[in-house]
């Protein structure tokens, strides 16, 4: 087995799961868990990324999720307060190496109560205003969009980029990433913003040789 994030990087690279079909997260899962050993799951609903995916009820039923293996959960939802109450109720709140990450733009006003339970970076969509580093410095992690929500494989935003130095800017001293569009293309684009780390989607989803891209990818973004 290979750890690839033992190789020496400065942007850590993270596989992305964005998928409605269940046997589909499965082999995407064990694929990557064989590799890497982090990995972000991508929930997104209709009526906030414009789509569906798996939902988080069918993810932890599977029994894949153990606190062994270091998990972002990006919740691509309208409440996600309430995905983070099922996760406290089915025994998640244990599991150290659990990270959630909610959208700037959702229903988060009860979240302060959550930030001492879990490790809870915040996402902000590639249009949104950015707020105050009041509101910024609740949070550990920053990840920004340089997509559309829940359509992985769209074209990547070089704009968003910008938000990067803005967030450093007004003071902000937590991790940033970003989250989409990532690949050969948009890599050197990326490195000049210089984020703590990517979440890839598409680009690993297609791989036909995952460690031959990652390490492709990884001299690009780090080299």
């Amino acid at each position: 087995m290979i750890f690839l994030s033992k190789i020496k990087s400065m942007i850590k690279i993270t596989p992305a799961i964005l998928t409605s079909d269940f046997d589909d997260f499965i082999s995407l899962f064990l694929k990557y868990t064989k590799t890497f050993n982090s990995l972000d799951i991508d929930i997104a609903e209709v009526d906030f990324a414009n789509n569906n995916t798996i939902s988080l009820i069918d993810i932890l039923d599977s029994g894949v999720i153990n606190n062994s293996f270091d998990i972002g959960i990006h919740l691509m939802v309208k409440d996600p307060i309430e995905k983070i109450r099922y996760l406290i109720l089915n025994g998640f709140k244990e599991f150290d190496n659990l990270r959630i990450y909610i959208h700037q733009e959702a229903d988060i006003d009860e979240v302060e109560e959550f930030l001492s339970i879990f490790k809870i970076g915040l996402v902000i969509k590639k249009n949104s205003i950015l707020k105050d580093l009041d509101f910024y410095s609740k949070f550990n992690e920053i990840q920004l969009m340089t997509i559309d929500i829940g359509k992985q494989g769209s074209t990547f935003d070089k704009d968003s980029l910008k938000r990067a130095d803005q967030l450093r800017s007004i003071g902000f001293k937590g991790e940033i990433s970003l989250d989409g569009g990532v690949n050969m293309e948009s890599a050197n684009l990326i490195r000049k913003a210089n984020p703590d780390r990517v979440s890839v989607g598409s680009y690993f989803q297609k791989s036909k040789d995952l460690l031959s891209d990652y390490n492709n990818l990884n001299e690009l973004l780090n080299n």
